[in-house]
C-alpha cells in the first residue's frame, strides 16, 4: 500500500489487504487503486476515483447496517476479474425485518426475504420471510435465512450505494447476493441493496442482488428472496448483466420470490421497474405489490 502526490491530488494503492473503517477519513478526495487485494471499506467515504483491478475486491464488515457508501467525483472502474462485492455480508442467520424462521425437531429453516419473499421451509413452523424496502431508494442489508437444525442459514446481502460524479465502468462484478445456508436444512440468504447513481453506466460486466440456493442437494430448506437494485444513470450503455433473481429450492420446495430492478435514465426518463426470475419456474413465492412507481413495470 502506498501514497503518492500528483500535483494536488492523492493516490492509494492498495496491494494487500486493508480496511478503511467508518471513522478513517485519511483517504477522503484521493483516488483509490485497489489490485489485487480485499479492501473492506465500512460507512461512507468520498474519494475522488475508484479503480478496481487485478482481481481486487472491495467490501463491507459483516452485518454492518451503514454497509458501504461511496461519493466519487470522477470516475469508478472494475476491471475483468474484479468487483464490489457485499454478498453474504447483510443479517445474519435468522435476523433482520425478513429473517427466514427457524426450523425445529430436525427440520429446514425458511428463506430470508427482501424484495421477494422468502421461500417456505418444509417444517409448517419454518415460513419465508416477509418483503421490506424501497423500489426507488434501497438502502437496507439483506435477511437471514432461519436456521435448520443443526445447520445454520445464510445470511443476507449486504448494502451498496454508489453516487458517481462521472462514469461507472463495470467490466467485472457488482454483487450483493444472499449468503448460502452452511447445509442442507439452514434457509438461504435474501439478496441485498444496490443503489446507484452515475452520469454513464458501461461495460459488460453482472450487477446482482439474487437471494441463496439450497445447498448440499437434498432437504427442504427455503430459498432467500431476491434483492433490491435501483439504477439513475443519464447515458446507460451498459450491456452486461443485472438480476435480483429469487433463489431455487430443492425439489421444487420453497422457491425465493422474485427481486426487483428499477432503472431510470436519459433514454427512460419515466423509469422501468422489471420483476423477473429469469428462466426459472415455479418462484411462487409472493412480493409485495409496487405502489410507488411512475413509469413502466416489465414482468
Amino acid at each position: 500500500m502506498w501514497a503518492l502526490p500528483v500535483c494536488a491530488q492523492q493516490v492509494i494503492e492498495f496491494t494487500s489487504a486493508g480496511t478503511i473503517a467508518c471513522d478513517d477519513l485519511r483517504y477522503e478526495d484521493y483516488d483509490v487503486i485497489v489490485t489485487g487485494a480485499t479492501v473492506t471499506i465500512d460507512c461512507t467515504h468520498r474519494f475522488n476515483s475508484l479503480l478496481v483491478r487485478g482481481g481486487g475486491v472491495v467490501t463491507h464488515s459483516a452485518a454492518l447496517e451503514e454497509g458501504l457508501e461511496l461519493i466519487v467525483a470522477e470516475d469508478v472502474t472494475i476491471t475483468q476479474g474484479s468487483s464490489i462485492n457485499v454478498s453474504g455480508t447483510g443479517y445474519p442467520a435468522g435476523t433482520g425485518p425478513g429473517a427466514g424462521r427457524d426450523g425445529v425437531n430436525g427440520a429446514n429453516g425458511g428463506g430470508g426475504a427482501y424484495a421477494g419473499g422468502g421461500g417456505d421451509g418444509s417444517d409448517t413452523n419454518a415460513l419465508g420471510g416477509e418483503t421490506y424496502g424501497s423500489i426507488k431508494e434501497p438502502d437496507q442489508l439483506g435477511s437471514g435465512g432461519g436456521n435448520g437444525t443443526p445447520n445454520g442459514g445464510g445470511a443476507g446481502g449486504g448494502r451498496l450505494r454508489l453516487d458517481v460524479g462521472g462514469y461507472l465502468e463495470n467490466f467485472g462484478n457488482i454483487r450483493a447476493d444472499g449468503g448460502s445456508p452452511r447445509n442442507s436444512r439452514g434457509g438461504g440468504g435474501s439478496g441485498g441493496s444496490i443503489w446507484i447513481t452515475a452520469e454513464g453506466l458501461s461495460g459488460v460486466g453482472s450487477i446482482t442482488a439474487n437471494g441463496a440456493s439450497w445447498s448440499d442437494g437434498c432437504c427442504g430448506a427455503g430459498a432467500g428472496g431476491g434483492g433490491r437494485i435501483a439504477l439513475y444513470v443519464d447515458d446507460d450503455s451498459f450491456d452486461g448483466r443485472v438480476q435480483a433473481y429469487g433463489g431455487a429450492a430443492w425439489n421444487n420446495l420453497g422457491h425465493g420470490g422474485c427481486g426487483t430492478i428499477y432503472t431510470r435514465s436519459a433514454q427512460k426518463p419515466d423509469g422501468e421497474l422489471y420483476i423477473a426470475n429469469g428462466t426459472a419456474n415455479n418462484m411462487g413465492t409472493e412480493f409485495a405489490v409496487p405502489t410507488e412507481i411512475e413509469g413502466d413495470v416489465v414482468v
